[in-house]
């Protein structure tokens, strides 16, 4: 269970207006997006997390609300789940976003080795790619476990509690490994053999990852894996969200449009890239403008 300390951060006065329009696409102005990491601005949960403060990310924005909340200390290159935002250095922490403000789980966690990527969280569990090593434990847990690896660095580990995955490199060649820590195994590959297996993300039950001309999605439970042929993986990971993966893809006509497994699309003329994916909200950028898209009610 996760104790949270009792102080709050960034707590609100009033109320803003709701960001987004269904069934359309709509630029978000009211964002700080200037973010030394290029993978944000970008969603956890119904947030959109913000960077401020010389790129780092310093708070985030309810879309259901456009309630702002501000976090007690700026993170540089946090690892992003539901509602929760982890920072792996002695000046980090986890942090659950509310809409009465920033509440901080305290005792979690913090990381003293060289990181090769942003750490991974999913709100009650890390998982961390340090000094050569891959480490998953629960975020309050001070016994931690660790597995020696070859890790490319830049991608961020994936989780599926209790399924972690990470990105290989030997060589040059990239593979995904994983290991299930309620079993009683080492790493295993998970995709492997010629070719690229990289941007692997996690969410709920279910992993993705790029292929050669593919992107894999893999239940965690039943180890079942749903292949659709695309041309992706070029700029930026795909999104998970539960089972539904979004991603870029490059068109007939050489530009870039988002598709996603449950059907929802965007496609515009030029480019939309770096997707980032929570319900019926699609985050995304054309060009330098932020944008979102929210899906029509059902």
């Amino acid at each position: 269970m996760v104790v949270t300390q009792t102080l709050l951060f960034g707590t609100l006065a009033f109320a803003r207006a709701a960001i987004g329009v269904e069934g359309l696409s709509v630029p978000v102005y009211d964002i700080a997006s200037d973010c030394t990491d290029p993978r944000l601005p970008a969603l956890a949960g119904p947030w959109i997390v913000e960077c401020a403060r010389g790129g780092q990310v310093t708070g985030a924005v309810h879309i259901p609300s456009g309630d702002r909340v501000t976090l007690p200390r700026p993170l540089p290159r946090p690892g992003l789940a539901d509602s929760a935002l982890y920072g792996p250095s002695r000046d980090g922490g986890l942090f659950l976003l509310r809409r009465d403000g920033v509440h901080e789980v305290a005792g979690a966690v913090a990381i003293h080795g060289t990181l090769s990527a942003p750490a991974a969280t999913d709100g009650e569990h890390i998982a961390v790619l340090v000094d050569g090593h891959i480490q998953a434990f629960p975020a309050t847990e001070r016994t931690r476990r660790k597995w020696p690896t070859t890790a490319r660095g830049w991608y961020p580990p994936a989780l599926s509690w209790p399924v972690v995955a990470w990105v290989t490199e030997q060589d040059g060649d990239e593979d995904v490994q994983w290991i299930d820590l309620a079993g009683d195994l080492g790493p295993q590959v998970l995709s492997g053999g010629p070719g690229h297996q990289r941007h692997v993300v996690g969410s709920a039950t279910h992993l993705a990852w790029v292929e050669d001309q593919a992107l894999v999605i893999w239940s965690a439970q039943t180890h079942e894996r749903t292949i659709i042929p695309t041309e992706t993986g070029f700029s930026a990971p795909p999104t998970l969200w539960e089972g539904t993966a979004c991603w870029e893809e490059r068109t007939a006509n050489n530009g870039i449009d988002l598709r996603c497994s449950d059907g929802m699309a965007v496609r515009a003329p030029g480019h939309q890239q770096h997707p980032s994916r929570y319900g019926p909200w699609l985050l995304y950028r054309e060009g330098d403008r932020l944008m979102l898209y929210t899906a029509p009610s059902q």
